[in-house]
């Protein structure tokens, strides 16, 4: 061990009874939105753009349903209102949406200790747009989700950085090697230390920087953390046939928009293999219902495996049984009034009309949430005696292809229809019935 090392690891033994966590939040908290920002990288002043259009982000309000005689007044937003706030960032107007443009660039350009300073010095006006617009296209190579994570996680090592007087960036091997080791200690997760490093990695990478997660020392410890602090995966049950079938004998009066809603999503979601985002995001524009009659195409405009955003069509066919999922998407859509070809979100919040009695699908074209979904089908499962701790969103999609799995469908239709890029992936979803596990033994001629 160097005598470097040695001095760091000493640093941290004396100071770690000050409470990290007190000096962490005093420093984020100088770091506040409204503050200048000159001293943070660029990973976490840049504005994300996505396909060469801004980020917009919304205002909204969203409270927990209420059931009929609960307000006073002749019309309640089932899914908006007054409480279970949650509230997110206004929307961008274009003019500061051309500051933050300029200034992430601006930022991206004024490092002096790596090749942007070669890119600043261009000075030829025919690439002045060319130079500015570089730093949103390599902002853009990860998602706006991934983007947010890393921006989060390298700001906590900026100001574990700042607490123990070490350089956040360019940061050395042993600063990071050394950070690692504390998480690891501290009983972070293998999801924390794994998003650290990676925060750090990408950070260096897009400024252009000599990479200290490139480290042997700093990736053993690493997968040392991960091997130290993993815990096994609790998955959440796939749904059944039976589950569906007792949510839609309870709730299946297509007549009441409430539970009809909750009965369409399950069973398109099932069918389709549907995750949460691809789901609530179906507009009317993205139904397709054959000439024939005999399926529907549904166009997942946005994936998590679709990358390049070059989008889907998932194909369901006309069962014609009880849980047929396009008989009943049909009904759906003939109650609601929804406009084919048009931009509405099929499952979006519902009103209820107290003096009609009846509820209407809100005017405001904003799908639900997750928190909104999970909540309506973890209640429905609980109201039909199934033990809904064991469930969440992602069970419809389980579900589905559990079931496709132990009918025999072929691997490859099963795995465009998940829309899984890698066999890993499809098979984690699949729980194998009791039936198809003892095949292996009894196929041994014993």
């Amino acid at each position: 061990m160097s005598v470097t090392t040695v001095r760091i690891l000493d640093k941290i033994r004396r100071d770690f009874r000050d409470s990290f966590f007190v000096r962490m939040g005093r420093i984020l908290d100088q770091v506040a939105p409204e503050q200048s920002m000159e001293d943070i990288p660029i990973i976490s002043r840049s504005l994300h753009l996505s396909n060469g259009t801004e980020r917009r982000h919304h205002l909204q309000v969203e409270v927990a349903e209420q059931q009929p005689g609960t307000s006073a007044s002749t019309a309640t937003s089932s899914d908006t209102g007054p409480t279970n706030v949650r509230k997110r960032e206004t929307a961008v107007s274009q003019t500061q949406h051309q500051q933050q443009h300029q200034a992430a660039n601006n930022d991206l350009l004024a490092c002096t200790f790596s090749h942007w300073k070669e890119i600043r010095e261009i000075q030829d006006p025919r690439l002045k747009e060319t130079v500015l617009g570089m730093g949103n296209i390599v902002l853009n190579s990860r998602s706006e989700n991934t983007y947010k994570k890393y921006r989060t996680y390298f700001l906590k090592f900026k100001a574990w950085c700042k607490t123990f007087d070490f350089q956040d960036l360019p940061a050395s091997p042993s600063t990071v090697a050394v950070y690692l080791s504390y998480l690891i200690q501290i009983n972070s997760s293998a999801a924390v230390i794994d998003a650290a490093y990676y925060s750090i990695q990408w950070t260096h990478c897009i400024n252009l920087c000599n990479n200290p997660c490139d480290n042997s020392l700093v990736n053993l410890i690493l997968e040392g953390g991960k091997r130290l602090r993993s815990k096994p995966i609790v998955k959440k049950k796939p749904i059944t046939p039976e589950i569906l079938e007792k949510i839609m004998d309870k709730f299946s009066q297509v007549e009441n928009l409430y539970h009809s809603r909750l009965v369409c999503m399950v069973l398109v979601g099932y069918a389709g293999f549907l995750r949460y985002d691809e789901l609530v995001h179906i507009k009317m524009c993205d139904i397709k219902f054959h000439q024939s009659g005999s399926h529907i195409e549904i166009k997942i405009e946005k994936s998590k495996t679709d990358v390049f955003r070059q989008g889907n069509i998932v194909v369901i066919a006309k069962t014609g049984n009880k849980l047929c999922p396009v008989s009943y998407l049909e009904k759906y859509i003939s109650y609601t009034g929804l406009v084919f070809q048009s931009e509405e979100f099929i499952f979006r919040a519902v009103t209820f009309f107290k003096k009609e009695n009846v509820y209407r699908l809100s005017k405001i074209n904003k799908p639900l949430t997750y928190t909104r979904a999970r909540e309506l089908l973890l209640d429905a499962l609980k109201t039909v005696g199934v033990d809904f701790k064991e469930y969440g969103l992602h069970s419809l999609r389980s579900g589905g292809a559990t079931a496709a799995a132990n009918n025999n469908v072929p691997d490859r239709l099963f795995k465009v229809h998940g829309r899984w890029r890698s066999e890993n992936a499809k098979d984690g979803y699949v729980l194998d019935s009791i039936n198809e596990k003892l095949s292996v033994t009894l196929n041994l001629g014993l």
